[in-house]
């Protein structure tokens, strides 16, 4: 008794009691104390495989629980996998890998990646993998595919990360949890990449779509990321998918009160994909589809009038008065787009962050820079909207060559915007007509740094649309001629031929944004006798692409405005 109640003293770190009672066992019998409490000892939750298991396993559920991470637990977590791992049973071992895993994804950043992929290739034995349930198959699937990067080109381990999806969108019953599961996953897998997919990725989301047929809200999210490609194949699969969507609201996954809410979203969702088509077709092909989704919007908007649903949260009121007014611009008819954007404000749509980037765009069609300025730092306001308005600021700050619009810049630079490189090349500009080419060009040749030149046909094949980005860069630091940049653009057969028809530009829009961005440069570079000349040579290219709904042909109006 007296071995045990020196233990009980130990583990409260009453040092002295425990001292006296160890004293006491071995005055005893110091034979009988000493292999008591090697017994006693090792068999206490403080110190057995078992209670660090314990111990191990309630760190996980804590930090899975506050999605925080416990360095300290990591470091124990690791030191009983490698001691004791003999002596832990499976289903055990399986649970505290997946837990390592979930702490080094905290720290993947600062300690690399080598201790995650280490897990994955533990977990991935038959032994283990079968003890895994369905989210967790998601997890180590995607963060197969994080730990290549987000790269247009296919991973080295794409095989094993889809083996991983496709078996949590197998496993996932069809109760109202697992379908959330797998809507949510897929919602995170299709987030992956901002705008465009590389055509592997997106083949390969069809094939995980496929293994929900029930599910609409993975067949809506599909058709709607298809949509936003760039050639005839995506705008067929889109309406494919979208129909499937159709077909899945009456099933028993959809609740009665979101049925007709989810058809509004489908209207919406096949106008959108017309408005695609239109974008990326030519002469009258163009023109039919534009119509179609002009014809398709108005008859949602007035629907939703109709039923008093036009300003209702999670309705697709702000979202097709938006769609519509960019059907308006697509064609450059300012003003009817100017008049649709005032019949949202009647309707009570005024301050929609759907609306915001319409708003600016007009603002500044109509030559209401001031206005547009104030409008996008108002915007800074709205709920999820700042770094959106951080790049209208910066945008309409550099084009009004404003005192501010370098610091604006700089703010905008310091986030993850796609559109930073855009800014980059306003910034040098600006700079330029201020004489500080030197700071301009440390801008930019800090960002040529990290470019990879080699890797840009590969990129191209796959989409990745940065890969026109970095070209514009190099373009303005030397390393790429002019002629480099303007000959995929020569004519639409060019285009078609360079690999660029797949980045999700046409050609009149990738033209709009090359001859804009050739009249900065040309403004500030070169013989200062014929800058003036070169820069409104260039303007005017922008002007006759008509490409109303892109900001740099409204910012080239702009500028032709003040001479």
């Amino acid at each position: 008794m007296a071995v045990l109640a020196g233990i009980d003293a130990l583990e409260q770190r009453d040092f002295p009691r425990a001292e006296q009672r160890f004293g006491e066992a071995v005055a005893a019998d110091r034979p009988g104390a000493i292999a008591s409490f090697a017994a006693a000892y090792a068999s206490r939750d403080a110190v057995s495989v078992k209670g660090a298991l314990n111990k191990v396993t309630q760190a996980c559920i804590d930090s899975e629980r506050s999605r925080s991470y416990d360095e300290q637990a990591r470091f124990e977590l690791e030191d009983l996998l490698a001691r004791h791992q003999d002596a832990i049973a499976d289903p055990d071992r399986v649970r505290l890998e997946y837990c390592l895993l979930l702490f080094e994804r905290s720290v993947v950043q600062a300690h690399g990646a080598d201790q995650m992929r280490a897990s994955l290739r533990t977990l991935n034995a038959p032994r283990y993998s079968s003890l895994l349930d369905a989210w967790q198959k998601y997890v180590l699937g995607y963060w197969t595919l994080e730990l290549s990067g987000r790269s247009f080109d296919p991973p080295p381990d794409l095989a094993a990360a889809e083996n991983w999806l496709a078996s949590a969108f197998r496993e996932w019953k069809e109760t109202e949890q697992d379908e959330a599961d797998a809507q949510s996953a897929f919602l995170e897998l299709t987030n992956r990449y901002n705008r465009s997919l590389p055509r592997w990725y997106s083949n390969l989301l069809q094939r995980l779509a496929e293994l929900r047929p029930k599910n609409f809200y993975v067949a809506y999210g599909l058709a709607y990321k298809l949509s936003d490609g760039s050639d005839e194949a995506d705008f067929n699969k889109a309406l494919f998918w979208l129909e499937r969507a159709r077909g899945q609201i009456d099933g028993p996954a959809v609740a009665e009160a979101d049925k007709a809410r989810l058809s509004a979203w489908i209207d919406y969702g096949v106008a959108k994909n017309y408005l695609g088509k239109a974008r990326f077709s030519a002469g009258k092909a163009s023109q039919e589809a534009a119509q179609e989704a002009t014809s398709r919007l108005l008859a949602l908007i007035q629907s939703l009038k109709k039923d008093g649903l036009i300003r209702e949260d999670n309705w697709p009121g702000a979202t097709a008065y938006s769609t519509l007014i960019d059907t308006r611009l697509f064609r450059n008819d300012i003003e009817e787009a100017a008049r649709i954007l005032g019949d949202s404000r009647d309707t009570g749509l005024t301050e929609s962050p759907d609306l915001v980037g319409n708003t600016f765009t007009l603002l500044f069609a109509a030559g209401r820079i001031d206005e547009a300025i104030q409008f996008a730092e108002r915007a800074l306001e709205l709920p999820d909207l700042k770094t959106g308005a951080l790049m209208l600021t910066a945008m309409s700050q550099l084009v009004a060559d404003r005192p501010e619009a370098e610091y604006a810049a700089r703010k905008l630079l310091a986030t993850k915007h796609e559109y930073r490189d855009y800014i980059r090349l306003m910034l040098y500009w600006h700079l330029g007509r201020r004489g500080k080419i030197d700071l301009a060009k440390a801008y930019l040749e800090e960002r040529w740094r990290g470019i990879d030149k080699d890797s840009w046909p590969a990129r191209v094949e796959q989409g990745d649309q940065d890969v026109w980005r970095e070209r514009l860069i190099g373009y303005y630091v030397g390393n790429v001629t002019r002629d480099e940049i303007f000959a995929p653009l020569r004519s639409r057969e060019a285009f078609e031929a360079s690999g660029f028809n797949r980045i999700g530009e046409t050609y009149d829009e990738m033209r709009c944004e090359a001859y804009f961005y050739d009249a900065l440069l040309q403004a500030v570079t070169g013989d200062a006798g014929t800058r003036s000349a070169r820069f409104a040579k260039s303007i005017q290219e922008v002007l006759e692409t008509r490409a109303g709904h892109f900001y740099e042909y409204q910012m080239a109006r702009y500028l032709r405005s003040r001479g």
